[in-house]
């Protein structure tokens, strides 16, 4: 197999799931992928010598360098108080860094009862790990994060939806990208637990949010994300270590996010979507729905994300005040998608022509080398990638969150 250096350790943890721990690799520079046909071809007529001696080689079978197996333990027994216990758990590479509480039998049988479910039912089984992810290990994640046991039931269902194919959750896991996904958690459910819509800035409501988006990434570093294969990013930022988030319903001129996917509006619903960092949209100057707009499309058109080299969804997070003044010139989420997608286009001059290189065959075949000098294309490949909610309070700050190339967001009903 042929592997960038710095996917080595996910690479042998697909090895490993797929019943191929000894599978040898090749390492070539992370960099070459950037640099053309050209030099992939130079590194493979290099690399044919090599492969075919790690073939021959026999001697180890290559046993050294398989990483130690990881078995996950139902139970795990340790000595001491928290303190210990916290750092018992580091040691194991169980945590994210920052303190937990330690998960004991009786706390996880509370919250496996909390989720209507029984602690050894399955609910996925996720790449690169290919391990049971179980009602009981997402309750230890849920309780090492701080979660009460009502946030149960949106647990399980995150981890049902990033299971779907499209969301593509091994690559999240594994890339040099800074990806992370944003939970959204729709209707009822979302108040109930007491989550915040962004108005509150208190340590109560942003404490909720906080430990349901830390027990989605715990989740993800314990239950799917091999040993040593956690998080291979380039940079990280603090949205890796939370971010959940609900709408701000009331102050909303729009249809929740859930009713427009087709729930009822009394349907409690959880839906992820890989994301970059936040980009802020500030604007304290325009006065009409189109200014605010074009704000909104000269943020999003940024040719630094990876919606500007293929197909890709990108969120919109309006907060209230832009929300509310688009809404009252005639705009609902449909002439908003309208008008960044006809009116608030990138002109292709802009782009150097190495980045057209690496375009989409959409985009090439649309815009490619015999575009006319003054053509523009849209910020998004379909309308349907622009997914629209509002969150936050007062103030003229609204965020955009770029997301990945080939991912889509799921969304899934709590049962």
């Amino acid at each position: 197999m042929v592997v960038g250096n710095g996917f080595e350790t996910a690479a042998r943890s697909f090895a490993k799931a797929y019943k191929s721990p000894h599978l040898r690799l090749l390492l070539v520079d992370d960099t070459v992928a950037h640099q053309g046909g050209d030099a992939l071809m130079h590194i493979a007529q290099d690399g044919v010598d090599s492969v075919a001696a790690e073939w021959m080689n026999t001697a180890n079978g290559g046993a050294d360098a398989v990483a130690e197996e990881d078995p996950i333990e139902r139970v795990l027994s340790i000595a001491g108080d928290p303190i210990g216990a916290n750092g018992a758990l580091f040691d194991l590479g169980a945590t994210d860094g920052l303190p937990v509480i330690p998960p004991t039998l009786k706390m996880v049988e509370r919250f496996v009862a909390a989720s209507g479910r029984k602690g050894d039912e399955i609910i996925a089984r996720l790449m690169p790990r290919l391990a049971d992810i179980t009602v009981e290990r997402i309750a230890a994640n849920a309780i090492m994060a701080g979660c009460a046991p009502g946030a149960m039931p949106i647990l399980v269902t995150a981890v049902q939806a990033m299971g779907a194919e499209e969301f593509h959750v091994n690559h999240v896991i594994t890339t040099a990208h800074t990806l992370f996904p944003i939970v959204v958690v729709s209707g009822p459910i979302a108040k109930e637990i007491g989550m915040s819509d962004g108005r509150d800035l208190s340590s109560q409501g942003w404490g909720v949010n906080a430990s349901v988006g830390r027990a989605v990434k715990l989740i993800m570093f314990n239950c799917i994300g091999d040993l040593g294969n956690r998080g291979a990013t380039c940079q990280g930022h603090f949205a890796k270590y939370f971010d959940a988030i609900t709408e701000n319903v009331e102050q909303s001129p729009w249809e929740p996010l859930h009713v427009e996917k087709g729930f009822s509006e009394s349907d409690s619903v959880v839906t992820v979507f890989t994301a970059e960092p936040l980009h802020m949209v500030d604007d304290h100057s325009a006065l009409t729905a189109q200014g605010i707009l074009g704000t909104f499309g000269t943020v999003a058109a940024c040719s630094g994300t990876r919606p500007q080299f293929g197909r890709c969804e990108i969120m919109l997070i309006f907060g209230p005040t832009h929300a509310n003044k688009v809404a009252e010139a005639g705009f609902d989420k449909k002439l908003v998608r309208d008008y960044l997608c006809e009116v608030h286009r990138i002109p292709v001059n802009t782009y150097p022509p190495e980045s057209r290189e690496r375009w989409s065959d959409w985009k090439q075949m649309l815009y490619g080398v015999n575009t006319m000098e003054n053509a523009t294309l849209p910020i998004v490949e379909e309308r349907e990638d622009i997914t629209i909610l509002v969150h936050g309070g007062a103030g003229p700050n609204s965020l955009m969150a770029p997301g990945a190339l080939n991912h889509r967001s799921v969304t899934r009903k709590i049962d």
